[in-house]
């Protein structure tokens, strides 16, 4: 399903590189994004019931994509700046290095229990 999803990515870019920012193609940008959200969330715990070791607790990095997303696309119909700016928002804390290196030290830490 996430590469799935993944892979239909380029289209919903498209139509919001043709029609600009009308709240019908953002909000089917953000609706994509939600969808592929939810499949990264599927395959994290599928690989954590895979290794029942592991801790099992939601972590910051998880839940802001399902808890944001959402209020992005109800945002991004009735304002589809706020929207995209709200989708730039949610891409600059995913790529924060303070971010990725947390999830990184969390799961290795984890692992080695």
């Amino acid at each position: 399903m996430l590469l799935a999803l993944v892979s239909f990515l380029p289209f919903p870019t498209e139509v919001l590189a043709r029609y600009g920012l009308t709240n019908v193609a953002t909000v089917y940008y953000r609706l994509t994004m939600f969808a592929t959200s939810i499949g990264f969330n599927v395959v994290l715990q599928q690989v954590r019931a895979a290794h029942p070791q592991s801790e099992r607790r939601l972590t910051l990095w998880s839940i802001v994509g399902l808890a944001l997303y959402p209020i992005a696309t109800f945002i991004a119909y009735f304002a589809p700046l706020a929207g995209i700016i709200a989708m730039g928002g949610l891409a600059a804390f995913y790529m924060f290095p303070r971010n990725v290196a947390a999830i990184v030290l969390e799961e290795t830490s984890s692992g080695n229990r």
